[in-house]
């Protein structure tokens, strides 16, 4: 795997999605928008509930590549998600730049109609703290043979359907639907709803492709 070209493609082409607090408070779903049925069929292998800590950080992720050994034993799968959902004192560095950001030791991942979880383990040279994404990375096989497809979101508009994936603390995959609102420089905001464990996980479009990352309220 080319890890530059993959920097490049994910933190330059993948804006981050953020949902905007008056949807949060006010937007549970938004009945007059539904999405196509196989959208939730495309996603669905290539979301992974993430848990740090023995449950005490729970997050979602979508696997975004595969290491060229992953064809074979050894291979590893990359998975985007929140920074905040893998980072110990998130918070705490937020408000202060100079403060380095620690990451959970025992993080694993859990695909959708799995028993068992696999240990994952933070890339720290593809974490960006300032847009809240981080690349973790676990072992490939047992994830499937799927990555998720993405597009360059300048494409994304306001009042584009979009669906927020996650695992709102349940093994069970999650869809709400809305549409955008507004882009606001490096974000995308939208009005469908994001609930806890949901952090990390896709922004999809009408089409099954990822447009950006939910990762926090404003």
């Amino acid at each position: 795997m080319n890890y530059n070209l993959l920097h490049q493609q994910v933190f330059v082409y993948l804006l981050t999605a953020i949902l905007h607090s008056n949807g949060w408070a006010q937007t549970a779903n938004n009945p007059l928008v539904d999405m196509p049925a196989g959208v939730y069929n495309k996603v669905s292998p290539v979301t992974v509930k993430i848990i740090c800590s023995s449950g005490e950080r729970v997050g979602s992720g979508t696997i975004v590549a595969i290491t060229e050994s992953g064809l074979r034993a050894g291979g590893q799968a990359l998975i985007l998600t929140a920074c905040h959902v893998a980072s110990s004192n998130f918070d705490l560095a937020a408000g202060d730049p100079d403060l380095a950001l620690s990451f959970y030791d025992d993080i694993t991942v859990k695909a959708t109609g799995e028993l068992s979880a696999l240990p994952a383990k933070v890339l720290p040279q593809f974490v960006d703290r300032s847009n809240d994404i981080a690349l973790i990375m676990t072992e490939y096989l047992a994830l499937g043979d799927k990555v998720i497809d993405y597009i360059n979101s300048d494409a994304v508009k306001p009042g584009q359907k979009v669906a927020a994936f996650g695992f709102p603390e349940t093994d069970q995959l999650s869809q709400t639907v809305g549409r955008v609102t507004r882009v606001q420089g490096n974000y995308l905001v939208f009005d469908a709803a994001v609930a806890p464990g949901s952090s990390g996980g896709p922004l999809i479009d009408d089409s099954g492709r990822m447009v950006g990352v939910s990762t926090y309220t404003i």
